[in-house]
């Protein structure tokens, strides 16, 4: 299991269109974690991915809208 952080501007629809990526991905997330920091909004998900998946799921989330930064905590 591996915890995903995204940073992103907050904004409603936000955490619906991060978990419609994973979920096309072929993931769903085992819990996650919203916190606002002023205009920034923190998600962080926990997953169960392969060593080999992690680059292309960052990707895809990281073509959201509004989204600033993605990694692996």
């Amino acid at each position: 299991m591996a915890t995903l952080e995204v940073l992103a501007q907050d904004r409603a629809g936000l955490l619906r269109d991060v978990m419609q990526v994973v979920a096309e991905a072929g993931k769903s997330a085992l819990g996650s974690e919203t916190r606002i920091l002023g205009p920034i909004a923190r998600i962080r998900l926990r997953l169960t991915v392969q060593d080999g998946e992690r680059e292309s799921l960052v990707q895809a989330i990281k073509s959201v809208k509004s989204v600033q930064e993605v990694r692996w905590v």
